[in-house]
């Protein structure tokens, strides 16, 4: 791999144009938008983008997301009340901000095959899980509370 040698002043602009992309997207400009402002490509934002948050600790992760909930929840304010008047439109995006807040947070992980939302909390620790597995075992396989029998005489 060779290095490849880049004019001060293309560098400059660059930079000034990774700064101006990292800054719109910051409030909330969406890519295509700033794309077309800065008179770029899609993938040349994406790639400003990238440059800029190379340097993301944990702590502005974070705080990043606190704003975007924030965010979140300003918008959700807003249209609440309509789509509880019946607003169609308010209604969709109401949910589609109820969906965006869901997967920021991670939950709206599927639940697993076989576990329903009354079913006991997943054993916190190994030695937990390991004799509730026990247990499993020792009593066979159960359907609606009933201890099925295996076949086996168990």
């Amino acid at each position: 791999m060779t290095a490849e040698i880049v004019n001060w002043e293309d560098a400059a602009s660059k930079f000034e144009r990774d700064r101006k992309a990292f800054r719109l997207r910051l409030n909330g400009v969406p890519v295509r938008q700033i794309a077309h402002q800065l008179d770029c490509t899609v993938g040349e934002v994406e790639g400003s983008l990238t440059r800029m948050c190379g340097g993301v600790t944990p702590t502005l992760r974070a705080r990043t997301v606190e704003i975007e909930l924030e965010r979140l929840d300003d918008l959700t304010q807003i249209y609440f009340g309509k789509a509880r008047e019946g607003d169609y439109d308010a209604c969709a995006l109401v949910i589609r901000l109820m969906e965006r807040r869901a997967r920021m947070l991670g939950i709206d992980i599927q639940p697993r095959a076989g576990i329903s939302d009354d079913s006991r909390p997943e054993p916190a620790t190994t030695t937990d899980k390991i004799m509730a597995a026990l247990d499993r075992l020792a009593h066979g396989p159960v359907i609606d509370g009933e201890v099925v029998d295996d076949g086996n005489g168990a």
